[in-house]
């Protein structure tokens, strides 16, 4: 991960814009014994719910990937056998949301508006104000895609951005 912020950090930011993927790979099975680690690889293996017994022969993996230009990098990996249950994608998936949702807290009006404070007392460098308008941008994106409504008053965020990014 610290490869990829250090990448992110050198792209122009609306090449940052990126969606979060779910691909599956299909493996050749087998095992090997991994004196280093002290144990066999090659089960099946679900990171925090755990390994079994059974070889996995398919890799779940989750990654991130750029919308306007094109980059991916895969942010989380399992080994499973044939098919994961419903009940352990959900719980997969729920733990990769909250990652998102960590994020989502980390861009939020609160954090804009401490931003826009800084620059305005001088404790940040005028620059930075173009940060608080990304993050009112995305804070705003989050909350037009989090909505119940079908109706969207005085335009939708997502559509100016999209405007923004050239797509």
């Amino acid at each position: 991960m610290d490869q990829l912020k250090v990448q992110v950090g050198k792209m122009h930011e609306l090449d940052r814009h990126c969606v979060l993927l779910l691909d599956e790979i299909s493996l050749s099975s087998g095992l090997h014994y991994e004196p280093h680690k002290g144990h066999i690889s090659g089960y099946e293996d679900l990171g925090h719910l755990g390994r079994s017994e059974k070889v996995a022969d398919h890799a779940l993996v989750f990654l991130v990937r750029g919308i306007r230009k094109n980059w991916k990098q895969a942010i989380a990996y399992y080994f499973t056998s044939k098919t994961v249950s419903t009940l352990c994608l959900k719980k997969l998936d729920s733990r990769m949301k909250m990652k998102v949702k960590v994020a989502a807290a980390q861009l939020s009006y609160s954090v804009a508006a401490c931003i826009e404070t800084w620059v305005a007392s001088g404790n940040l460098p005028s620059e930075a104000v173009h940060t608080a308008e990304f993050v009112h941008k995305v804070d705003s994106l989050f909350d037009s895609l989090n909505g119940y409504s079908f109706s969207v008053p005085e335009g939708l965020v997502f559509s100016e951005l999209k405007k923004d990014m050239k797509i």
